[in-house]
């Protein structure tokens, strides 16, 4: 009985392994699939956008076909923002420093917003290199910090002495992504929360008088990029007290609850000004877009043999799926500097995904307004607190 028990027990593992190497081909062939690209030569990805799940729109280049792009490079070519001055934050590397480039090579003036000094420095020499013409200059900004914030507010008077003219444009790019471990900033703040979004509202705040006239074109512009992550935040939406906010265990709904924060500024900004307020704020998702925010991932996997395959897999399709980081730049381009077509479409307090395409933002959340309200009043109020 031993041996027929025995001879059982190999014939179950015989079977197990089988199952699992028959498992192993099929996730191999649908990766493989993947990477090569043949559910988007079949319009897969593009029918699941459009038929499944419509947030998907301008997640990935697979997501959409161009004749679906609602604004291109080539209309971005054909502005002239000679005399126009724009703040970029998040500007040395990625989406921020897509767009402070393209913005320059278009003739404006482009403040580098950067935490790291030294990283500001070369990225503005690397746009000068890129575009002998431009006139961009680099001062230190650490979202996170709202000290950072209000230094760097107190030298963009006399940058501007410098540019000439007063403010036209704001992107609102800084950001970090999710973090392995719980972390609070210097102000005693979730530091998702307070680099996404809380440093943001002061530094708008307190420019807004630089924007309150319009600028050259006659119409100001702030463009807040968050993500589709805003769809995913905790049930509750956005936290209103600082004990709830740094209580939360880390995940990814407190990366989605922070870039709510910032559709919810966007809508709030806008019904503050009025309808006849020179400035358009807006917010946008730039899609899946190949940046350095990806590391902070790579650090969460961890070293483990199922870690460093996934992290495999996660570079083979950030290489060949993902926007590149100049074209996911393409639809903050389009609401910072745009002027025209921001006017044209009544971008105001809107919500947009690539390329330049407005979207809906979640349902559930954005269009609750006592939240609305509520996070802003909440924020005004972690800024005033200070430091705890």
């Amino acid at each position: 009985w031993r041996w027929v028990a025995t001879s059982a027990e190999r014939s179950l593992n015989m079977a197990v392994l089988k199952l699992l190497s028959f498992l192993v081909v099929i996730v191999a062939i649908l990766v493989g699939s993947l990477i090569a690209g043949v559910p988007t030569k079949m319009g897969v990805w593009r029918w699941v956008a459009t038929n499944v799940e419509t947030k998907l729109v301008g997640m990935a280049p697979a997501f959409m076909s161009a004749e679906h792009y609602e604004y291109s490079f080539e209309q971005l070519r054909r502005l002239d923002l000679t005399g126009q001055n724009a703040i970029v934050t998040g500007a040395n590397v990625g989406l921020g420093y897509a767009t402070s480039l393209h913005l320059a090579r278009q003739g404006a003036h482009v403040i580098l917003a950067c935490r790291n000094k030294g990283k500001c420095a070369n990225a503005a020499a690397s746009i000068r290199a890129n575009f002998t013409a431009a006139a961009v200059e680099a001062l230190v900004l650490d979202t996170s910090s709202l000290k950072s914030v209000r230094e760097f507010v107190a030298q963009v008077p006399l940058a501007l002495v410098r540019l000439g003219g007063s403010l036209d444009m704001l992107v609102l790019n800084a950001g970090i992504g999710i973090l392995p471990e719980a972390q609070i900033s210097v102000d005693g703040i979730e530091l998702m929360f307070a680099t996404n979004h809380v440093g943001h509202q002061l530094l708008y705040s307190l420019l807004l008088p630089l924007m309150d006239s319009g600028g050259k074109a006659g119409v100001s512009r702030v463009a807040l990029v968050s993500s589709v992550a805003h769809f995913d935040s905790y049930e509750y939406g956005v936290a209103l007290s600082r004990e709830q906010l740094n209580s939360a265990p880390v995940s990814a709904k407190g990366y989605g609850q922070s870039k709510l924060a910032q559709v919810l500024f966007a809508q709030e900004a806008t019904e503050r000004l009025g309808a006849g307020s020179k400035v358009c704020v807006n917010a946008l998702h730039p899609g899946g877009v190949d940046t350095n925010i990806w590391r902070q991932l790579r650090e969460m996997l961890g070293e483990s043999v199922l870690g460093r395959l996934v992290w495999k897999a996660m570079e083979l399709i950030r290489k060949d799926f993902m926007w590149r980081a100049e074209d996911g730049a393409l639809t903050q381009l389009m609401l910072a500097a745009d002027s025209a077509e921001v006017v044209r479409r009544g971008a105001r307090g809107k919500y947009f995904h690539p390329q330049g395409v407005e979207h809906p933002p979640c349902a559930k959340n954005a269009a609750n307004k006592t939240l609305q309200h509520a996070v802003w009043t909440f924020t005004e109020q972690l800024i005033a607190e200070g430091p705890q």
